[in-house]
């Protein structure tokens, strides 16, 4: 497989330092990718190879990242990103020419999040955070002539997490983390479950 393509960025600093920003837009091919090989459908041909070159894709993006501090305590992170994956070439398949790429990701995706530290009283070394997600449907397998098309539906969901961090000796510093994904068990599908599992639970140090 071989790539080519080029990217453009920019960031900054917006109200007087207090957030900063970062936006990117790419543009990349790959040729000779993989397919099913033409010559050998289905790989019943032992002697055969069943994947051949033949396959190219086009991915073009936008990303966009926003963070920084409200106040002293409160701080927010948000992100957003577009992405158009095609696929150009497919000499197994010429029909999906034109169409998206499977499993590539949804065309459309973002997440904002609010974290907030206590900083005073028995509360100081606390920190509480809400993270709500976004994502527009994404095509995970394309039908065929005796299969339908499975799709990763469209979803919003909430994330939380809380930590607590204090001196133990010296200048070292322990932290245990606490952290729930689909936070109100709406049993979402993401991108990386095979099926919706509902609120998980995640604790570390």
């Amino acid at each position: 497989t071989t790539s080519k393509g080029g990217e453009i960025g920019v960031k900054g600093i917006l109200l007087s330092g207090s957030f900063s920003y970062s936006a990117a837009a790419f543009d990349v091919r790959r040729d000779n990718e993989a397919v099913s090989n033409p010559n050998n459908p289905g790989g019943s041909n032992p002697l055969l190879p069943s994947l051949a070159p033949g396959g190219s894709t086009q991915s073009r993006g936008i990303g966009i990242d926003v963070s920084g501090r409200l106040t002293r305590n409160l701080s927010l992170i948000g992100n957003m990103g577009w992405l158009d994956a095609r696929t150009v070439q497919n000499l197994a398949a010429p029909t999906t020419v034109g169409q998206r790429v499977s499993n590539s990701g949804p065309a459309r995706k973002g997440s904002v999040a609010a974290t907030y530290a206590f900083s005073d009283g028995w509360r100081k070394g606390l920190r509480v955070g809400l993270t709500y997600y976004q994502s527009t449907e994404n095509i995970r397998i394309y039908g065929t002539a005796t299969s339908t098309t499975v799709y990763l539906p469209a979803n919003s969901y909430w994330g939380g997490m809380m930590a607590y961090s204090w001196k133990i000796r010296g200048n070292k510093t322990l932290s245990l983390h606490l952290a729930a994904t689909d936070l109100f068990s709406q049993q979402i599908l993401t991108e990386n479950a095979v099926w919706p599992t509902g609120i998980q639970w995640k604790l570390g140090t």
